[in-house]
This record gives structure tokens, C-alpha cells and sequence, in this order.
């Protein structure tokens, strides 16, 4: 990606590589029925600045342990996943969120 100054993704039936992770200065990422490579999930918490957060119909079956790292989170949507196993984190999460 030649776009590191990018600060909203929005992207709807895509597959995202790791080389997503570039984009370090994002704020807003929305991916919509997406495939997501593991790699992105597993190191969700490089996007320092992000501060929305969609990960609509992406195949989660937990939330990714990186999320509760996200400082700046302020919205987050994890609507139509299957999601089965939630961290106690969840609590902490909750509260930042508006």
C-alpha cells in the first residue's frame, strides 16, 4: 500500500493481507464481510490512532485479544460474527467506548 497517510478504510467483501498493518496512522476501519488475514487480527493494536472500529460479518469467534489494547477506541462494531468467548477485559473495554 503506497497510502500511509490514509485515516478511513472502508471496505465491503474484500480480502485484506497483512500488509494492511502498514497503515499505521488509521483512525477509522470499517471491513464489512470481509476475509481478514490472522495477522492483521493478531496485531490489531499497531493501528495506535484508530478510534472506530467495524469488523462486521468477518468470521470472528472471539474478539481478537488485540482490540482491548486500542487506547483510543471509541466506537466499536463486531455486529454479525459468531462470536462464543468474550475476555473478562470486556469490562474495561466497555467503558472507553461511548
Amino acid at each position: 500500500y503506497e497510502m500511509k497517510n490514509l485515516v478511513e478504510i472502508f471496505l465491503r467483501e474484500n480480502y485484506l493481507d497483512a500488509e494492511l498493518l502498514n497503515l499505521k496512522n488509521v483512525k477509522d476501519l470499517c471491513l464489512i464481510t470481509c476475509r481478514v488475514d490472522t495477522n492483521i487480527l493478531k496485531n490489531m493494536d499497531c493501528f495506535t490512532n484508530l478510534t472506530k472500529l467495524c469488523l462486521m460479518n468477518v468470521n470472528l469467534k472471539s474478539i481478537p485479544k488485540t482490540i482491548y489494547n486500542l487506547t483510543k477506541l471509541t466506537e466499536l462494531n463486531l455486529n454479525d460474527n459468531n462470536i462464543k468467548k468474550v475476555s473478562s477485559k470486556i469490562k474495561n473495554l466497555i467503558k472507553k467506548l461511548k
